[in-house]
């Protein structure tokens, strides 16, 4: 990475050279079509009107042509289907006619209508009949016919004809034929001059090239989809190579392109590509002083950058060795701004020392005006607090402080990765309704940027927002609006997307859940391949639950009770609300089973309203099918009657509820189970009429599914 110490003060980058394209003859012809009909309107007698030959753009299409063509100059060249497609919405009917006529002039009345053309155009900067000319000289549009005027002067004549040779080929891919290659080669053409031209195919300017750079990186940065799809910007920054090789910015861009597809070694080849040719380009008038400043603030970065790929692709060790080369570099240098950032990654790359890293960034950052940093380093406080067993109430104060910094700053991308890391602590904690809330503020938060014509900021948390309500959707039993939310999900954020992953895993997680209540174990099988877990914490927790489920449905169910119990402190220990309510109702069904429907009851209540009104609707199937059980069985033991009566009238409503929302979610492996119960407490209660209806409902299942009556269907 390191460059040659003989070229680091006489390397200079060149400025690039303005060339006659199709392109650009393209929108000269635009340029000077619409500002001919201008002048015909300049020239029209009020008292007579318009004239059939003669007509007026409004103001509306004089403002859209103003942009477009600010747009066209400031892009590199388009094909011709492109440029057509822009100017063609914005354009009065018959000018765009007139447009399209004069390009099809150019193609078949060959060199001398290109020569004749470029001359007229010295009529749109001096007009002898007005004293004022159409185009001003020292506008862009007249600077832009200068120096086209300029550089076609130049020109020989075997230039100009392969110029008209690209045109045509450039026309007839968007208006005819496409015409073999080898016919547009002039064979009288010097092969050096021949090169010279095809460089002209690819090239743009300096200035082009780096306002379209700048736009991918930012759009890569706010909203991928709106970018380049990653094949056709690696075209474009080839092209932009073969043009302007010291073009150091493309090299840059091309990293960033690699690094959303997770290609490795093209990313780091890219990263070395654009710092080793940046410390070779030096302006002639440099001190020395300043050369070396500036080579080793490359330096620098060019380690930082390196330590975040190698954290990006999950190589800790090398990205803690790139890191503290760049810690120490900016140490030297006291440059206080690379050591912040470079702080902000030691504590994702060392997370043994995170707390107090992270509590020195946000206190540096705000004295280094670092908003943005500051922000980030409190929210990342906020996520290892929650990890730590420290109170909601205090995680969520940490938040609150993260927006205030947010607001008063206008820091709007932080504020939607606010709402989705609010959704995830709400989710934590066991309260989906407010997790679905933060979600819906996200995706109904305005973050366009007019600057940048209007494009929505969509990043990370804006696909998690998605992912949220797609699988809250699926758990209540709406698995074709969650579908729908997946399919926006996928058009937001293609399969290249770096935050792909988030909808690809819930879309997975919802075949596996709708699988397993379904009974198709294949399939569920088959969508268990990828899926993996996410937090070390909560794979914990559910292993517990599965060890168990598994006991549950053994002989030895005192034994579950222990893992139960350890699973408990954990929740209570990390104030996780909903999922200590789910580890006692599996403490209730140990109880059930124990024959001790008593303190099975009491544990239910204390939990029945949690899941209601947080659980999945699974949850609350089950739920309400072990409390019928554990009513009935509990009254069964008083040995009283009418207490016993009683209990089997509440149980079969609450097994009605059950049958009901298991069949929601067609899963009538369970449902059977509830069905069985329901006439079970018909037969009970002597009404035979409703039990051979529940058990005819129960048959007909069975014809539909080939499944053996298990008691209890607590396993996860």
């Amino acid at each position: 990475m390191a460059p040659e110490s003989s070229a680091v003060t006489t390397s200079q980058r060149k400025s690039g050279k303005d060339h006659v394209t199709p392109h650009k003859l393209a929108l000269l012809v635009l340029i000077r079509e619409f500002c001919v009909v201008k002048n015909k309107a300049r020239m029209i007698n009020p008292l007579l009107g318009q004239t059939d030959d003669v007509w007026e753009h409004t103001n509306l299409q004089q403002r859209d042509f103003a942009i477009i063509t600010l747009k066209l100059l400031q892009s590199p060249d388009m094909d011709l289907k492109s440029f057509n497609g822009m100017v063609k919405p914005i354009l009065h009917p018959r000018t765009y006619q007139q447009f399209l006529e004069r390009l099809e002039k150019l193609k078949t009345k060959g060199v001398a209508a290109i020569m004749d053309y470029f001359e007229s155009l010295e009529n749109l900067l001096v007009d002898p009949t007005h004293q004022t000319p159409t185009v001003n000289k020292s506008s862009i549009l007249g600077l832009f016919i200068r120096r086209m005027f300029l550089v076609f002067d130049k020109f020989t004549f075997s230039h100009v004809a392969n110029v008209h040779r690209k045109f045509c080929q450039y026309y007839n891919t968007a208006f005819g034929e496409e015409q073999p290659n080898d016919s547009l080669i002039d064979e009288s053409l010097p092969i050096d001059d021949y090169r010279e031209m095809e460089e002209t195919q690819v090239m743009a300017s300096q200035k082009q090239a780096e306002f379209f750079i700048a736009q991918q990186v930012a759009l890569l940065h706010i909203n991928e989809r709106e970018a380049l799809p990653p094949p056709k910007l690696h075209q474009k920054i080839r092209d932009f190579h073969k043009g302007n090789p010291e073009l150091t910015e493309a090299h840059y861009l091309s990293f960033l392109n690699n690094l959303r597809v997770r290609e490795f070694c093209g990313a780091i080849e890219s990263l070395y590509h654009h710092f080793d040719r940046s410390t070779l380009i030096v302006p002639q008038d440099s001190k020395a002083v300043t050369v070396a400043e500036e080579t080793t603030r490359s330096f620098r970065y060019a380690a930082l950058n390196l330590a975040i790929l190698h954290a990006k692709f999950g190589h800790r060790e090398e990205g803690l060795a790139a890191l503290k080369e760049a810690i120490t570099m900016a140490q030297e240098a006291n440059d206080s701004i690379c050591l912040q950032h470079s702080l902000c990654w030691l504590y994702r790359l060392s997370p043994q020392n995170a707390e107090p890293l992270i509590e020195k960034s946000i206190s540096k950052s705000g004295e280094l005006n670092l908003w943005y940093l500051s922000s980030l380093s409190v929210k990342a406080l906020a996520q290892l607090k929650c990890f730590k067993g420290t109170t909601p109430s205090f995680v969520f104060e940490l938040m609150m402080k993260s927006d205030i910094l947010n607001c008063q700053h206008s820091m709007t991308e932080l504020l939607g990765s606010a709402y989705s890391q609010r959704a995830a602590l709400w989710t934590l904690y066991g309260n989906s309704c407010m997790a679905n809330l933060s979600s819906q503020l996200l995706l109904n938060l305005n973050t366009t940027d007019p600057v940048r014509g209007g494009i929505y900021q969509i990043g990370e948390g804006y696909c998690l927002a998605l992912r949220n309500l797609a699988w809250d959707f699926a758990l209540q039993g709406h698995y074709s609006e969650a579908d729908e939310i997946i399919a926006l999900a996928k058009d937001l954020f293609p399969s290249y997307s770096e935050h792909s992953h988030i909808w690809k895993l819930c879309e997975v997680s919802i075949v596996f859940e709708k699988a397993l209540l379904q009974g198709e174990w294949q399939v569920a099988e088959k969508a268990s391949v990828g899926i993996s877990v996410l937090n070390q914490l909560e794979g914990q927790f559910r292993i517990l639950l599965l060890e168990a489920g598994l006991y549950l449905q053994s002989p030895n169910v005192s034994v579950a009770i222990s893992c139960l119990t350890r699973s408990l402190a954990i929740c209570k220990e990390n104030h996780y609300a909903y999922l200590e309510a789910i580890t006692v109702l599996y403490l209730a069904a140990a109880q059930f089973l124990l024959k001790l429907p008593y303190q099975a009851l009491q544990l239910l209540d204390s939990v029945f309203l949690t899941i209601l009104s947080h659980g999945s609707l699974y949850d609350k199937a089950r739920t309400h099918l072990l409390y019928a059980k554990s009513v009935v069985a509990a009254a069964k033991l008083d040995e009283g009657p009418e207490s016993y009566q009683k209990a089997l009238r509440k149980g079969v409503e609450i097994v009605g509820t059950a049958v009901i929302l298991f069949q929601q979610l067609l899963a009538h492996h369970h449902a059977k189970d509830a069905l069985y119960w329901q006439a079970q407490f018909y037969h009970e209660l002597g009404m035979y009429t409703e039990r051979n209806k529940w058990s005819h409902q129960f048959n007909l299942l069975s014809q539909q599914t080939s499944h053996q009556l298990m008691d209890e269907v607590f396993v996860l």
